[in-house]
């Protein structure tokens, strides 16, 4: 962390790394411009971003979007999913445009949030990281293939629902 600008070591070339992270640290303020997706496996995580106070708990996720200054408190024996992507190639494509707004602040994805997706997008990301710790020879692609994917669906469950953050147990307002 420079700055607060958290520099992204991405492996062999590639533009998306995944991993486990065991460490029961937090992450003081700062940002990266990567997109990052925390799903934790054990505890709960308690992360500010845009103001709000997520908590997430296992098997909930929370979408991070590039250039957003977060923080995260991590519980003593908490485990999550960390995945970040470099989006400078799927920023290219037209229909992008419409998935960044929605993209343009973090989204809290639960099964109560978004019970419509939730486990496709839940599915979605263990098929990535499970493509990701194979090393399978078309491995990256396939993981951008599910990436847009989660997008696709992000992006109709906004046009069918027209609703952003449901009014369920999302966030709350950051206290000053």
């Amino acid at each position: 962390v420079k700055n607060a600008q958290e520099m992204v070591e991405f492996h062999n070339a590639s533009t998306i790394r995944i991993w486990l992270n065991e460490q029961n640290i937090g992450f003081p303020p700062h940002w990266h411009s990567a997109m990052e997706i925390i799903l934790p496996v054990e505890g709960n995580y308690t992360i500010t971003a845009s103001d709000m106070v997520f908590e997430v708990q296992p098997e909930e996720i929370l979408i991070i979007p590039p250039g957003e200054m977060h923080e995260i408190y991590a519980p003593v024996g908490g485990k999550r999913f960390i995945f970040m992507f470099d989006l400078s190639l799927v920023g290219k494509l037209n229909s992008f445009s419409g998935i960044q707004s929605i993209l343009a602040q973090p989204l809290f994805i639960t099964a109560e949030t978004y019970p419509q997706i939730y486990d496709d997008i839940y599915q979605l990301l263990l098929r990535m990281r499970n493509e990701y710790f194979s090393k399978a020879e078309y491995g990256e692609l396939t993981i951008y293939s599910l990436l847009l994917n989660l997008f696709v669906k992000i992006g109709y469950n906004h046009i069918n629902t027209g609703n952003l953050f449901p009014n369920v147990r999302l966030y709350k307002q950051k206290e000053y």
